[in-house]
């Protein structure tokens, strides 16, 4: 009995400091290429995580995939933990490995049409729970 009462009050604890909680806010900053081979490359992503919360916030880990119009691109995880202070902001790489030939594959649709369909999911591991997000949308290829 006393040890299911000692968890209670450690989940309501713990509860109890995620109130108040805000999502961080994020804007990409730049990209860039690396580990160009043969096979494929690498497009990595540099965001500016903002964090507005009085606590300081830890991304273990980021897992994502990128999916356009209706067909998996990519996917691929954060290859470090990230820690974002109380009231900063950091930047935050995320790779994106890339195969030619998927990326051909889309080009050539992207070029017979008008616009492409994308989806970003996947989900922020922090602490002891994660963060699920998702994100789709229309590219338009064309002029306004």
């Amino acid at each position: 009995m006393k040890k299911i009462l000692i968890l209670a009050i450690f989940f309501a604890v713990g509860c109890a400091s995620l109130s108040g909680w805000k999502e961080p806010k994020v804007d990409l900053q730049d990209l860039y290429i690396k580990d160009t081979n043969l096979v494929g490359t690498t497009i990595v992503f540099v965001l500016n995580v903002e964090n507005t919360n009085d606590r300081e916030i830890k991304l273990d880990e980021v897992n994502y995939k990128i999916s356009l119009d209706g067909q998996a691109f990519a996917n691929s995880k954060t290859q470090q933990p990230v820690v974002v202070g109380p009231k900063a902001t950091v930047p935050v790489e995320i790779p994106l490995p890339v195969r030619y030939v998927d990326l051909f594959a889309h080009l050539n649709k992207a070029l017979n049409s008008s616009q492409i369909e994308y989806a970003i999911e996947g989900d922020a591991k922090m602490s002891f729970f994660k963060v699920p997000f998702k994100k789709q949308g229309h590219l338009r290829l064309t002029g306004p």
